[in-house]
C-alpha cells in the first residue's frame, strides 16, 4: 500500500518472457465534496460589496462560467479565476450593491474530458437595505442585593448590524474582573454598593443610533460581607496556629 497526492493517469505494467501487458487508471485527488461546489444562498446589503465564489474538481472540470439572473454571461471584468492544487475557483464580485442585483446566478462547468458534459450550481442573492438600530426590549428598572449578580441582554435589531455600547452614570463601562460584555449582556458580577446607578445600552450603526436605559438599585449593607469575610479569614489562620502547634507538639514528643 504506498499513497499519492498528485493527479493523473497511473500504470499498471506486468511483463514476462513472453511480453508485456499494460493497463492504466485516471486518478484524481480532491479536496472538495462534490465536483462542483457554490453556496446555495448569499445575503448582502445595499451599497456594500459580495462575493460569491464556485469552484470545481481540478483535473475534472474546468471554463467555469457565471450567468447572472437574466441568464446572461457575466463579464469576465467581474470575476476572477483562481487555480489551487486542487481546485479552480471563479469569484464573481460585485462592488455598490443595489437592489437590481438580487436573483439567481448560476456557475456551470464543463468536463475536461468531454466538453458535451456541463455541471451547473445555483446562487440566490438577496439584498437588504439599511435600518437605523432600534431596541427590541427595553430595561426595566432592577433591584439587585449586595454580592448578587446584575444581568442585563440589549436586544437590538438593525442594518448593518449595530455596535453596542455599555454606559453607567453617562460613563462608558470597560471589561474588567468580574465584569464582560458578550453577546450584546453585561454581566456585573460580586456587586457593591458604588455600582447603584443608571445603565444604558447604545445600539449604533452609521444610519443612526437607539438606546434603553434603567437605574439598578443595590439593595443590603456591604457590612455583612465584610464580617463575612473577616470571619472567614480568622477561620484559616486558627486552622493554619492548630496544625502549627499540633506539628510542634508532636516532634516535642518524639524527642
Amino acid at each position: 500500500m504506498t499513497s499519492s497526492n498528485i493527479s493523473g493517469i497511473y500504470y499498471c505494467v506486468a511483463s514476462n518472457k513472453l511480453g508485456i501487458e499494460k493497463r492504466s487508471i485516471r486518478f484524481y485527488i480532491t479536496d472538495m465534496q462534490s465536483s462542483l461546489e457554490a453556496n446555495s444562498q448569499m445575503t448582502a446589503i445595499v451599497t456594500s460589496h459580495v462575493q460569491m465564489t464556485c469552484k470545481c474538481s481540478k483535473y475534472l472540470y474546468d471554463q467555469l462560467t457565471w450567468y447572472d439572473p437574466t441568464l446572461q454571461e457575466v463579464p469576465t471584468s467581474l470575476t476572477q479565476e483562481k487555480v489551487d492544487n486542487y481546485t479552480i475557483s471563479l469569484v464573481l464580485n460585485i462592488h455598490n450593491v443595489s437592489q437590481a442585483h438580487a436573483g439567481l446566478y448560476k456557475c456551470r462547468a464543463s468536463s475536461y474530458h468531454n466538453r458535451t458534459k456541463q455541471l451547473e450550481k445555483s446562487t440566490m442573492l438577496s439584498i437588504k437595505f439599511k435600518t437605523v438600530p432600534y431596541i427590541m426590549q427595553n430595561f426595566t428598572d432592577l433591584e439587585v442585593n449586595v454580592s448578587g449578580t446584575i444581568v442585563l441582554e440589549c436586544k437590538v435589531n438593525g442594518i448593518p448590524k449595530p455596535a453596542i455600547a455599555w454606559l453607567k452614570n453617562g460613563h462608558r463601562i470597560a471589561p474588567a474582573s468580574g465584569i464582560s460584555m458578550e453577546n450584546n449582556t453585561l454581566v456585573i458580577e460580586r456587586v457593591k454598593k458604588d455600582d447603584e446607578g443608571h445603565y444604558e445600552c447604545q445600539a449604533i450603526n452609521e444610519m443612526g443610533q437607539d438606546s434603553t436605559r434603567a437605574f439598578i438599585k443595590i439593595e443590603g449593607s456591604e457590612e455583612k460581607s465584610n464580617i463575612e469575610v473577616i470571619i472567614l479569614v480568622c477561620t484559616g489562620l486558627a486552622a493554619t496556629l492548630f496544625w502549627l502547634l499540633l506539628t510542634l507538639f508532636i516532634r516535642k514528643l518524639r524527642k
